[in-house]
């Protein structure tokens, strides 16, 4: 299905959204006035029949794909039906599960946005000794992996993903030394794409427990 074409043929009060279904994705329209109804559209033509996704990151058009048996990921334009293939520098897929987390974001330049991607894998326990984590970003116009000094003072669980706003990615977070047992998520933290730096932790209006899931959006 081609998007571009989707959008010319869309009834008026229609919406188009991008949806996964089993390992591919999909074009699904959705029409909530007069008689709300919900269509299956057909599986996305940017990418090829074969590829399977695991799981999908966006920002403003661009989707970052994760896939289900490949170490590699690709990201696509679905108006433009451009991809681009991304061999990462190193992988971590414990039970074929893709560990790391990640975020696409963008630098406005005077002429165009340069965009990034954002990669990282933080496993964090109370005992400091058995922390790990790798921060490292990926620049499109230089083809290039560049590993961030960083020491965070943040946590991200790995169900948290990011919601970009502006080029850049804000979480659902919480201190590094609060006991995971205890909080999951009481903050909010960004990543700037232009000085390619974590912000200081902002305090939500509420504290989400251990079980409690919380999640963010953009509107």
């Amino acid at each position: 299905m081609q998007i571009g074409q989707a959008l010319a043929a869309a009834k008026e009060g229609e919406s188009q959204m991008i949806v996964m279904m089993g390992n591919n994705l999909s074009l699904t329209s959705i029409i909530l006035n007069g008689d709300p109804s919900i269509e299956h559209k057909g599986k996305l033509t940017c990418l090829d029949e074969q590829v399977k996704i695991s799981q999908f990151y966006h920002c403003e058009g661009l989707l970052l794909c994760i896939l289900k048996d490949d170490s590699r990921f690709v990201v696509c334009n679905p108006y433009l039906e451009q991809t681009r293939w991304i061999e990462p520098r190193y992988s971590h897929r414990p039970y074929g599960m893709d560990r790391f987390s990640y975020a696409l974001g963008y630098v406005n330049t005077d002429s165009c946005r340069s965009y990034k991607l954002l990669r990282f894998i933080d496993y964090y326990y109370n005992a400091p000794e058995k922390q790990f984590f790798w921060y490292e970003v990926y620049d499109f116009d230089s083809d290039l992996w560049t590993t961030l000094d960083v020491t965070p003072h943040w946590r991200i669980a790995f169900c948290n993903t990011g919601v970009p706003f502006k080029g850049n990615t804000y979480w659902c977070a919480a201190e590094r030394n609060v006991d995971v047992d205890e909080v999951l998520a009481n903050r909010l933290i960004c990543f700037d794409f232009t000085s390619e730096r974590f912000g200081p932790l902002l305090p939500l209006p509420f504290s989400g427990g251990h079980h409690d899931y919380t999640t963010l959006s953009c509107v």
